[in-house]
């Protein structure tokens, strides 16, 4: 499910859909820079966007932005100079804090400072100070406005602690934007941001929301089943991790039999960790791209991972300047069911020539030679999936859990036992055997056993 944006500007979004990422922002300060900025920035990680600028706010409006509100388990707070002008800010703001408070520890605030410090909000002083001072002289309902108040105080403080310079501060989750200070025309102060110190902040933001965005991706297939961790794919984990922080390009060799569950585990590391590259790319069916295809997958991946139509035609002969461009990415990268060796001998190496360091290439295949070919080093293979894993999967499938009901247990015991520990089996079985009785989970096993004799 693509993650989604919402703004403190409006939001017409339907009360069904889930918001992982709201947004929340003063439209007069951000929209039309460092929020559509950011907006491209998040799309080039695959992560969708909502904007309904424009449309009038009213009843109907508040109550689907109160339902997005409470749906969503991440939220970045823009504070900016006029952030606190606005009613409708600060009313969105009480509610994203009393979500958090209310759920704890599975709710983030990321609070980012743009052209403000802290201490202007958490004190309500300078222009937050005449903000409140205007909507006490208005016809606001008092508690409302102290209601305000102490959302704001509450946001200023997450994670608080004193900084000793403006930047970013990871352990804090804190964001800040230097400024400086010029005369106008009039003799009066205005502030001026250069545009690297913003294209630095939408870098730290996109950082800081991407590894929260990971925690609540998960890989789900066709039926919406949840992965089963096995310990095939912990051992893989592992190994991604402890090689990733390396100043080499890693490549990683993934082998077994088919419906073992290789592209599986490749799917399931790259939803979780791509978001954390600043490219991506996962082919698959890549045992129909053979040989002469080369150029082919060179031409697609290239151009995923500069986010360009690229018109590669000879893989030897790649421009300087689109080699320099790749260089500067760290990549992921997933080959999935390779089946040519001359695509691991010819492609491998030019990737560990061409990517940033620290990048990761994983390769997927039944062919052991096609890995060794391609002189790639960590090699892993797949092996059955444990009695333990296999239960919980076909259970999956079957009741909807991971545990099978009594009546079905001795029936569950034959089906895992010829699934020999195959996913794919598995999954094959458990949606032809869901929803049947346990005299037809039998009849179907005794017409398996005597197929298989």
């Amino acid at each position: 499910m693509p993650l989604s944006l919402s703004s403190s500007s409006s939001s017409s979004a339907p009360t069904t859909h889930r918001y992982d990422v709201f947004i929340s922002f003063r439209g007069e300060d951000v929209r039309h820079g460092l929020l559509s900025h950011l907006q491209a920035a998040l799309h080039e990680k695959q992560i969708g966007t909502f904007r309904d600028d424009g449309m009038d706010k009213g009843a109907a409006i508040w109550e689907e932005l109160v339902d997005a509100i409470r749906n969503a388990k991440l939220f970045v707070v823009i504070f900016s100079k006029n952030y606190a002008s606005s009613s409708w800010c600060l009313k969105e703001l009480v509610q994203i804090m009393e979500h958090k408070n209310n759920k704890n520890e599975h709710v983030v605030v990321i609070p980012v400072f743009y052209g403000i410090q802290p201490t202007h909000i958490r004190k309500q002083t300078g222009t937050y100070h005449t903000a409140f001072a205007e909507h006490e002289g208005s016809s606001e309902d008092p508690c409302h406005v102290l209601e305000w108040r102490t959302a704001l105080a509450q946001a200023a403080d997450l994670l608080a602690s004193p900084l000793m310079r403006t930047g970013w501060c990871p352990a804090l989750s804190k964001i800040f934007i230097s400024c400086s200070h010029e005369f106008d025309d009039k003799g009066d102060y205005k502030e001026v941001y250069s545009r690297d110190d913003e294209a630095e902040l939408i870098r730290k933001i996109v950082k800081a929301i991407l590894p929260h965005c990971a925690n609540i991706k998960h890989y789900m297939d066709g039926r919406n089943i949840p992965f089963i961790c096995n310990k095939n794919y912990t051992l893989l984990e592992y190994l991604l991790i402890m090689r990733r922080e390396l100043k080499e390009v890693v490549v990683i060799g993934i082998w077994g039999m088919g419906g073992i569950g290789k592209s599986t585990i490749a799917e399931t590391l790259f939803n979780k960790y791509s978001s954390e590259y600043e490219s991506s790319c996962f082919l698959t069916n890549s045992r129909e791209l053979a040989s002469p295809c080369l150029n082919n997958i060179c031409n697609t991946l290239l151009s995923q991972l500069l986010n360009q139509d690229l018109h590669i035609t000879n893989i030897g002969v790649v421009d300087s300047r689109i080699i320099s461009k790749v260089k500067q990415k760290r990549a992921f990268i997933v080959l999935d069911d390779v089946v040519d060796s001359s695509i691991a001998s010819d492609l491998v190496p030019m990737l560990r020539n061409c990517l940033c360091p620290g990048s990761i290439v994983i390769l997927t295949t039944r062919d052991r030679s096609v890995l060794t070919s391609g002189g790639v080093q960590q090699i892993h293979e797949i092996k059955k999936m444990s009695y333990g894993d296999s239960h919980k999967l076909l259970s999956r499938y079957v009741f909807s859990d991971s545990h099978s009901k009594e009546e079905y247990d001795k029936l569950t015991a034959r089906v895992i036992n010829y699934a020999y520990g195959n996913p794919l089996a598995l999954k094959i079985l458990g949606s032809f055997l869901r929803g049947k009785s346990v005299s037809e989970w039998d009849s179907a096993l005794k017409k398996i056993k005597k197929l298989s004799e």
